[in-house]
């Protein structure tokens, strides 16, 4: 029960910094595929002691990479040739490890994979964003069509320090612009300030992020 135990709190721990930054996995994924890692490792190692038959106990635990596989599939999505939920589908995939290990009655190793997760994405997350920058962000919207509008749309952004990596425009029959954007933003904004100044340019009509 202490294994399985363990792993829930330190599968906990690494959730919270996914749900945190509003990931696709949060707390209570991390804490399930810990805990459930955990629980096969023990019923592979100790489920079968008592009926005498010659059953090899990786079998169990080897068939959880590939559970977990599909897990970490089901977060990732690719849009507009930008791939997303890589680092929360290898955080699920590491966290079946930390709960494997301690299953297994390695406690030391587990712990301390489990911190060193919480620190690689965590700490190093807010090291490299100080360096490079917040990253680039896609965006698809559909804008009203008016002289100059995107002009006006690149100098909003520009404004606040806003990159714009690719800029590509399809006219609709409606006289709507389907502009389909990379934008490149500074340490100090977020989706949520992206959208909020967005919503205040009133030549946009919807917003896909």
């Amino acid at each position: 029960m202490l294994r399985v135990l363990l792993a829930a709190v330190l599968g906990g721990l690494i959730g919270v910094e996914r749900s945190r930054r509003q990931k696709e996995a949060g707390i209570r994924t991390h804490v399930i595929v810990a805990l459930g890692a955990a629980l096969f490792v023990v019923i592979s190692k100790y489920g079968f002691a008592d009926t005498g038959m010659d059953v090899d106990p990786t079998r169990i635990a080897s068939n959880i990479v590939t559970g977990v596989s599909f897990l970490g599939a089901g977060v990732i999505f690719v849009k507009n040739a930008s791939i997303r939920g890589l680092t929360t589908a290898a955080g699920i995939w590491a966290t079946a490890g930390v709960g494997s290990a301690l299953g297994a009655g390695m406690y030391a190793i587990g712990v301390f994979a489990a911190l060193l997760i919480i620190v690689l994405q965590g700490l190093l997350h807010s090291g490299l964003n100080h360096v490079e920058g917040q990253g680039i962000n896609q965006l698809e919207m559909k804008v009203r069509y008016s002289q100059g509008v995107t002009l006006r749309l690149r100098q909003q952004l520009a404004e606040h320090r806003m990159a714009v990596e690719y800029f590509r425009i399809r006219k609709n029959n409606d006289g709507i612009l389907t502009c389909t954007l990379a934008v490149r933003m500074p340490r100090e904004y977020g989706n949520d300030e992206l959208l909020f100044l967005l919503d205040e340019n009133p030549d946009i009509l919807e917003l896909d992020m």
